[in-house]
Formats: C-alpha cells, sequence, structure tokens
C-alpha cells in the first residue's frame, strides 16, 4: 500500500475544503435548492456536508501525530542503532545513546503536555 505524502494530503484537504465551499454555496443560489434543503434528503446532505470541515480538520490534527509519531520511532531506531554498534566497539558506556534519546523525547514531550512515550 502506497502512503501519501504530507503535501499531497494538505492538497485533498484544501481541495475538500473548496468543494465544499462550492457545493454549500450552490445549494443556497437557487429556490429550488433551497426548497430541496428542506427535504429529508436535503437536510442529510447539507448535514453531510457541514461535517466536511471538521473532519478534515481531524485528518489534519492525526496526520500531525503519525508524523511525530514516526519521527520519535526513527530516532529511538537510529539511538538502538549506535547504542548496538557503540557496544560492538567496546564503548565505555553504550547505553549513552538510548538514555539521551529517551531524555530528549521526554523533554519535547513536555514541552507540548504530552507522554513522552
Amino acid at each position: 500500500m502506497m502512503q501519501a505524502s504530507g503535501e499531497h494530503r494538505t492538497d485533498i484537504r484544501a481541495q475538500a475544503r473548496c468543494r465544499h465551499s462550492r457545493a454549500t454555496a450552490a445549494l443556497a443560489h437557487s429556490p429550488i435548492t433551497r426548497a430541496w434543503c428542506r427535504t429529508r434528503a436535503g437536510r442529510t446532505t447539507v448535514d453531510s456536508l457541514t461535517d466536511i470541515p471538521l473532519l478534515c480538520e481531524e485528518i489534519g490534527r492525526l496526520d500531525a501525530a503519525i508524523s511525530r509519531t514516526r519521527r520519535r520511532h526513527q530516532n529511538l531506531t537510529a539511538a538502538a542503532k549506535a547504542t548496538l554498534a557503540a557496544h560492538a566497539d567496546g564503548e565505555r558506556d553504550p547505553l549513552y545513546y538510548l538514555r539521551d534519546e529517551l531524555e530528549a523525547a521526554a523533554h519535547s514531550a513536555s514541552d507540548r503536555g504530552a507522554e513522552p512515550w
């Protein structure tokens, strides 16, 4: 499965917001569509259109959260590899790399008010 880039997801959210605005404007534009909006199907459509901006915001929030999680995982993986290499090289304190990364993650998380790990 191919993953979309952050830029692509941003474009999709922008397109969804634009289409939402056009659809909302179109529904309010003519007397026929305004009358249709008073039907059960019309109200359901309008309610669905109302959810689009909220869903776009939620997608943006979740995208940022998954990006932070990926970055934390990559940093921890790099620290683990450095620890193993340091141990293989006989360094005096090979766990320094892991401690350093975990401490940096804890500081970063406390700045955001989140859990470090």
